[in-house]
């Protein structure tokens, strides 16, 4: 009997000495996270203020590398909180960036293939990584359709290929000799109403104006319905979701090249 009671108390005491050490032990791992959310902070705190400068004259971090930067903070991230943050700068530093092409520079793609594709890369794998998640950016799905479809025309018109500089030019040309075609690209997941129909007809019909020998050519991911009036001053629309659908855009591009 006196031997079963010094084993309960050998146990009592280990349950009090495991006790002592599951406290220092769980302070450590709280301080731990702590810091790591601290370093977090400070990272994401740092890449934000290059990703998207407060000064408008200072040149900003290349677009692939804000990418590929906070695909790893979202990846990261421990909460919500952390990933809401990643997909509200990348929202702000997208539409930003909406008139780059490669690495912040408007650029003729045509002639830079190599650094186009490490620019798709980025978009697809920040894309992939974050969809279904809080730090999902509408405006880096929108500049991804933008480049895939940029790199279409490169696919099927390398020749003719131009990307104009500036937020309000067209989002490529297509030269063919004396004549052009104006290409603008909408990402629209959802059919658009009359009223943003209306809205980019007349931004396209603003590029047309005082040309008489060119030819208009609206990009999106879904079915457009087109005004008889737009149609006739030469604006045209094609529906394109993927490479499956060039042969369709290759048409309507060769369609308006020659009328």
């Amino acid at each position: 009997m006196a031997g079963l009671f010094a084993c309960i108390a050998a146990l009592v005491a280990l349950g009090g000495i495991l006790r002592q050490v599951k406290q220092p032990q769980a302070a450590l791992e709280h301080q731990r996270r702590v810091e790591e959310d601290r370093a977090w902070w400070t990272r994401f705190e740092w890449v934000a203020g290059r990703a998207v400068p407060p000064d408008p004259s200072d040149e900003p971090l290349p677009w692939t590398a804000v990418l590929s930067t906070f695909e790893a903070l979202a990846s990261s991230a421990r909460d919500e909180v952390q990933q809401t943050a990643v997909g509200a700068i990348m929202d702000v530093a997208a539409t930003k960036s909406s008139a780059r092409i490669v690495d912040d520079k408007p650029s003729d793609v045509a002639t830079n293939p190599s650094a186009t594709s490490h620019a798709l890369s980025a978009l697809r794998t920040y894309v992939d990584a974050t969809a279904h998640t809080p730090a999902r950016s509408t405006a880096v799905k929108r500049l991804l359709y933008e480049a895939e479809v940029h790199e279409a025309l490169v696919r099927m018109f390398p020749d003719n290929l131009t990307i104009p500089g500036g937020l309000r030019a067209p989002d490529a040309l297509l030269m063919f000799g004396a004549r052009y075609v104006i290409v603008e690209i909408k990402a629209y997941s959802a059919a658009p109403g009359r009223q943003s129909t209306a809205r980019f007809e007349a931004q396209m019909r603003g590029y047309l104006a005082g040309s008489r020998n060119s030819a208009g050519l609206i990009v999106p991911p879904v079915a457009i319905r087109l005004t008889k009036e737009a149609r006739d001053a030469g604006i045209h629309a094609v529906e394109w979701k993927s490479p499956e659908d060039d042969a369709e855009l290759a048409k309507a591009v060769t369609y308006l090249s020659t009328r």
